[in-house]
């Protein structure tokens, strides 16, 4: 009995020192600043009242979790249409801009052929695959396409 007793003693101190040091480590705080915010995200919805009164604050917030506050300065995108496919009742563009200097973002417009007003755009982030070539990833940018929406998939390098 005492052994057992002894035992879990130990299994407890050692379980209490991991939680104290993974709080102490940069990867262990923000893990642990994660499961308290996420653990109250969706406990309680908010009413509209409650929705719209907050709506600032949460923008705000969100904007900065994502690095934008303060807004960068705008630079210069530097667009450039590379090359052309036409597939019929769809087009796709092969383009590249800068997101900030330096910072090239390429990738695969897909559009009606033909444009007769404004258009509802996809963003179709591909990360580190092979995405805008994928079969997967032309898909859904034909499909889209062919249904009226234009979409970018693209891609991120940083030279």
């Amino acid at each position: 009995m005492v052994r057992l007793s002894l035992f879990s003693l130990f299994i407890l101190t050692i379980t209490i020192g991991k939680t104290l040091a993974d709080e102490r480590t940069i990867y262990g705080s923000a893990s642990a600043e994660a499961q308290r915010i996420s653990s109250k995200s969706l406990a309680v919805p908010l009413d509209i009242p409650q929705w719209t009164k907050t709506l600032d604050t949460r923008r705000q917030q969100w904007l900065e979790m994502i690095g934008l506050s303060p807004m960068p300065e705008r630079t210069p995108l530097n667009a450039k249409v590379t090359g052309q496919l036409d597939r019929g009742d769809y087009v796709v563009e092969k383009i590249y801009f800068e997101s900030i200097p330096g910072a090239y973002v390429i990738g695969n417009l897909y559009r009606p052929a033909v444009i007769k007003e404004k258009l509802p755009a996809v963003l179709y982030l591909c990360g580190h695959t092979k995405g805008k070539v994928s079969p997967t990833g032309r898909k859904h940018g034909e499909t889209w396409g062919k249904h009226g929406d234009t979409t970018l998939l693209c891609a991120v390098s940083i030279s």
